[in-house]
């Protein structure tokens, strides 16, 4: 056996070892806290009888853990307290002996309480540290331990982030050394990580080591570093830490003069809620930022109160600061989310003479909200669909000059997604995408072409081609990513996992939701696309009150903000909710109806495919216009043929499930352990785990309560 393989640099010794390897009659265990050190590379790939046991590996099960509990004389312990030990410590055993000997130490257990608690945990975890102090970092260079201390005021780096934290010209050399010596850092695509625990352990090392003044520069250089990347949510953490607020200051009211979708103002709101109204009243810009952020909460009044503070602003100013003022008083008419769109051509009107008369001179806007629509991006323009042409007509030259890049394509765009929400000649709008996105891509605006791209993958989709219209998305994604237009990358991922509902890859669509907005923590308003998203996956799920909380929050934010679009939207997933819970519906959804009618949206209603063709089907329903009903019902129908399983997940098996891998499912759906399951079929331990990947894998889950779930849905068990 050979211990602390990582620190072994003697090159005798390696060959020794590289002999003894190929010894048949020799069983050899290196252990190592880092990976596979380069010598023993070669001999790891030719000789197959390897065999790799990871950190995960040697985890505890709840099943472990329960029994070294009862070893350790905790007979008492509850399943909170197996629960709480298994999420706490992870399954590493030095964490789980170093928590009992604190409870015992504490004269725990007492009946009739739980053993542990976080406090207990914590306590815990300064033996830990203790430990690791003594018998890890002891063990290392001084210089390395000095380096990882300093840069590891930060969990993700790259190798220029390391070099401007420490100050170091040999950041690249102790980064490798620290690669080499344990499991402390990992490095994927030049990006490094830092484990939860060597930050934790670090931090507490910092404030023993370090003097205030020198823990402040850390976070100072690594606040400049982030700055000059453009990542300003980073740096203001940083900055925070370091208490400067001279830099703070600079970072809001730079970030205040952009529009929120292109910038980090919401995301930034805090500190712009912290800061005193003397300071903001100030600076025209931090006005303006607050108006748009309190609106973007949905907090109106407390948005026109800073509308108002810009306007006594804008008559008491003289010079550049009056300019400045009456400048942004434009600009928030047209694009505070609040204020609607009923008089938006006036406004862009009045603009236009601001602008030639040189008055006032417009922030940037965006039109679309980072949203693969120019109808109901930033502002619902539904009232102007209905009248389409003629506004293109008339407002066709003034758009660009009065919104600068940001018009570029829009009248083209506008008009092709007016013409697809009506379900009209595909050749006439595929040739407004086709001039409205290179007008868009020869301005650079990316999200003014995405609006292009996010239509034709919508047209390909209804046309019954979702693979076209993913790889289409596929594509864009890519390039939105090498422009690091990450809230782009998001919407694209919304309308990625939408066609994955249509075309049942139930497992994509769980992994988005994963990652999706929480409505619960704060409703943001921009996030609505994806509120959206959720909602369908809710229903899918049959998770109806967690659909209808949502839904009104949306349904509420719609009719506060003239939402007509998003309105009707919710109204249908409304009438597919209260259909399935057996309330009336039939009223609301004819309601609903009407109103499509008005504006002759059929794709509002058919992109529900089979949901909404049984609503439709349900019974007869009221319209003005014949022509309209057969054009809905037909798109409706089509969709409902061309998606069968939409919303439904039942997708196909990615292959049999074996005699043995369903015993197991069965076994787990009685609430078996991997260790009981083992023992009644005489098979091991790792066997059953194997088995219930490849169960999960088959099924499109990620863990045991869903391939049950799924294995019953299909009447497997």
């Amino acid at each position: 056996m050979v211990d602390n393989l990582q620190f072994l640099e003697d090159e005798f010794v390696k060959d020794r070892l590289l002999e003894l390897i190929r010894q048949p009659d020799l069983w050899l265990i290196f252990i190592s806290r880092s990976k596979c050190p380069g010598w023993l590379i070669g001999a790891y790939l030719k000789y197959r009888n390897f065999c790799t046991i990871t950190e995960t590996d040697l985890e505890l099960s709840e099943d472990e853990i329960r029994k070294y509990l009862k070893e350790r004389g905790m007979d008492e312990c509850s399943p909170n307290d197996v629960r709480f030990v298994q999420s706490y410590c992870r399954g590493h055993g030095l964490a789980i002996r170093l928590l009992c000997d604190q409870a015992l130490i504490e004269g725990r257990p007492v009946k009739g309480q739980d053993v542990f608690d976080p406090d207990l945990f914590e306590r815990s975890r300064l033996v830990f540290w203790d430990y690791v102090d003594r018998e890890v970092y002891q063990k290392w260079d001084e210089e390395l331990i000095d380096f990882i201390m300093k840069i590891s005021i930060v969990q993700e780096f790259t190798l220029e982030l390391a070099t401007e934290i420490s100050g170091s010209a040999r950041a690249r050399y102790y980064l490798e050394a620290a690669v080499s010596v344990g499991n402390i850092v990992t490095i994927e695509k030049d990006i490094y990580r830092f484990e939860e625990n060597v930050v934790q352990s670090m931090e507490r090392r910092r404030y023993l080591k370090l003097t205030q003044e020198q823990i402040y520069e850390l976070y100072y250089n690594a606040g400049l570093y982030y700055r000059k990347h453009g990542q300003v949510v980073q740096a203001l953490e940083m900055f925070q830490k370091c208490h400067h607020v001279g830099q703070i200051s600079e970072i809001l009211i730079e970030n205040a003069k952009y529009n929120p979708s292109v910038t980090y103002m919401y995301e930034l709101r805090k500190y712009y809620l912290e800061m005193d109204e003397k300071a903001v009243r100030d600076r025209v810009e931090l006005i303006a930022g607050l108006c748009m952020i309190q609106s973007l909460r949905l907090d109106v009044e407390k948005s026109e109160y800073w509308y108002s503070i810009l306007q006594e602003k804008e008559r008491m100013a003289e010079g550049k600061t009056k300019r400045l003022a009456r400048s942004y008083l434009a600009y928030l008419d047209i694009a505070l989310p609040h204020r609607g769109s009923s008089n938006i051509a006036d406004l862009i009107k009045k603009s236009a003479t601001l602008l030639m008369n040189r008055e006032i001179s417009l922030p940037e806007f965006s039109v679309t909200s980072n949203a693969s629509t120019m109808m109901n991006g930033g502002k619902d323009f539904c009232e102007w669909s209905r009248h389409d042409k003629e506004l293109a007509s008339t407002l066709g030259k003034i758009v660009p000059f009065v919104l600068g890049k940001a018009g570029e394509g829009l009248v083209e765009l506008a008009l092709a997604e007016s013409s697809f929400e009506k379900g009209l000649d595909d050749y006439e709008v595929m040739r407004l995408i086709a001039k409205g996105q290179m007008k868009a891509d020869a301005a650079g605006k990316l999200e003014q072409s995405y609006v292009g791209a996010g239509l034709m993958a919508r047209l390909h989709l209804y046309n019954g081609h979702p693979e076209d219209a993913r790889e289409l998305l596929v594509s864009f994604k890519e390039r939105a990513q090498a422009a690091e237009k990450q809230k782009i990358v998001w919407n694209i991922e919304n309308m990625l996992c939408q066609i994955a509902m249509y075309t049942e890859q139930k497992t994509e669509v769980d992994n988005w939701l994963l990652q999706a907005p929480d409505e619960n923590q704060e409703f943001y308003c921009m996030e609505r696309y994806r509120y959206l998203t959720k909602v369908h996956i809710y229903l899918a799920m049959k998770r109806y009150d967690a659909a209808n909380a949502l839904l009104q929050k949306l349904l509420y934010y719609a009719q506060l903000y003239s939402r007509t679009y998003i309105r009707m939207e919710c109204e249908l997933l409304d009438a597919i909710l209260q259909k399935e819970l057996g309330l009336p519906w039939e009223e609301n959804f004819q309601k609903l109806l009407s109103q499509a009618e008005i504006y002759g949206f059929t794709r509002v209603i058919s992109q529900e495919a089979g949901m909404a063709h049984r609503l439709l089907k349900a019974k007869s329903w009221t319209f003005r216009d014949n022509s309209y009903k057969k054009r809905l019902y037909a798109e409706t129908e089509k969709m409902a043929k061309q998606y069968p399983g939409y919303m439904s997940f039942q997708g196909k098996l990615e292959g049999p499930i074996e005699d043995k891998a369903l015993q197991i499912l069965k076994l787990q759906a009685l609430g078996r352990s991997n260790e009981k399951i083992a023992e009644e079929l005489h098979i091991s331990v790792s066997t059953v785990k194997y088995h219930c990947r490849e169960n999960y894998r088959k099924l499109g889950v990620n863990g045991k309560a869903a391939a049950i779930a799924e294995a019953r849905k299909r009447q497997l068990i």
